[in-house]
């Protein structure tokens, strides 16, 4: 040991008397302390740093699992979102197809009821792609004002899609409602012309000719009534939460439901007349045949068993 401290001494520039000095008043350099024994103010330190990092990990653990049932809770609400508005979509896209094929109906009012329909589309289609956005940002809850302002605005804000529905399907039932009026009318001319033949012919014609009157005055109201129904409902707007247009419109959609009804009743009795027509007629013909064929049919005296051989000839 000396000679090393002898031997730095030189190295090192220092004294020998230095060197040995210093070692001498440190006899225990190079050697580890020893322990320390833990008292009970470090062992209370201790186990309060412990429980502090616990309370800690329990806090940031309460909290992820808060964040996911918010996250979970979230999910749930947008996927309600994204239904709703796919099924307002296809409706209106329905409605759209319907509108295109509708004849009875004008240009102008087809044209107007589609471009509010694609906007609506476009709208709803808008709105779902916020909603997600929305519910992606990390700063967003289920409960976050915008968020639940556009979830709550599928039904609250869009009532166009309330209106059109009803409103296109009245039209539709309209626009059925003549074309089936213009085909029985086509065919009531050709009963007409029919019942004339069998008057010509000497027939009983009085209910044939009853049933006919009835058959046109019930294709005369149902076109009536089927036109006053489009005239109710083709005008209508949205009301936006206006309560003056909202009452406007459910009593335009009432007057245009009865209306629809009245021409449904005026066709089922209209097809009933058509075929008590129809029906008669079959009949009145059918005895005029027979009794034609009786008059041709007559075998002279003596002449039987030749027209017999000749039947079984044949």
């Amino acid at each position: 040991m000396k000679k090393i401290i002898i031997i730095c001494s030189f190295v090192f520039g220092l004294s020998p008397f230095f060197v040995s000095a210093a070692a001498s008043t440190n006899p225990n350099a190079g050697m580890k302390a020893p322990l320390k024994p833990t008292s009970a103010i470090e062992k209370r330190d201790n186990k309060s740093a412990i429980g502090t990092m616990s309370s800690t990990t329990h806090a940031t653990s309460s909290s992820e699992m808060r964040s996911q049932k918010i996250d979970a809770h979230a999910n749930t609400l947008v996927g309600h979102a994204d239904n709703e508005i796919r099924q307002r979509v296809n409706s209106l896209n329905q409605l759209a197809q319907r509108l295109h094929g509708m004849r009875n109906i004008s240009t102008t009012t087809r044209t107007s009821l589609t471009t509010e329909i694609q906007t609506e589309i476009s709208l709803l289609n808008a709105l779902q792609t916020k909603i997600h956005a929305e519910a992606s940002s990390t700063t967003s809850t289920a409960s976050s004002t915008p968020l639940a302002q556009d979830i709550a605005s599928i039904t609250a804000s869009y009532r166009i899609y309330a209106l059109i529905i009803p409103q296109v399907t009245i039209l539709a039932d309209a626009d059925k409602a003549i074309t089936l009026a213009n085909s029985l009318t086509t065919l009531a001319t050709k009963l007409q012309t029919r019942i004339a033949a069998a008057q010509t012919a000497g027939k009983d014609i009085t209910k044939l000719t009853a049933a006919l009157t009835d058959l046109n005055a019930k294709l005369a109201d149902a076109k009536v009534q089927a036109q006053a129904a489009i005239t109710a409902v083709a005008n209508l707007v949205p009301d936006n939460g206006n309560a003056t247009i909202a009452a406007s419109n459910k009593a335009a959609l009432t007057a245009g439901r009865k209306a629809i009804a009245a021409a449904t009743t005026d066709l089922r009795a209209a097809q009933m007349d058509a075929r008590t027509n129809i029906e008669g007629l079959g009949k009145l013909e059918a005895k005029g045949a027979d009794s034609k064929k009786g008059e041709n049919g007559k075998t002279p005296k003596g002449t039987a068993s030749s027209t017999a051989s000749t039947t079984v000839a044949h």
